[in-house]
């Protein structure tokens, strides 16, 4: 039983990570490559929450997996609206 709430406390610390990665881009507006660390941090985490088989944790850490293409998109979403 350790062993299990180790890994999930694991993988919800790595989802917590990923978000954070994204904190100097997104929130201060600082140009930074820290939010590249998202995907190996929700990766590792992805393979944690496949182990404990916890749901939440895996779609939590495969939203993170994505992250990048999906804020990408979604920032050129809304300059489009801006833009008409």
């Amino acid at each position: 039983m350790g062993s299990y709430m180790t890994l999930k406390g694991a993988s919800l610390s790595l989802v917590l990570l990923s978000v954070l990665a994204w904190v100097p881009n997104v929130v201060f507006q600082m140009v930074g490559l820290w939010f590249l660390m998202s995907f190996p941090l929700a990766l590792i985490g992805f393979c944690l929450a496949l182990t404990v088989k916890s749901k939440g944790l895996i779609i939590a850490n495969a939203v993170m997996i994505f992250s990048i293409p999906i804020v990408i998109y979604g920032v050129y979403i809304l300059e489009w609206i801006e833009s008409t």
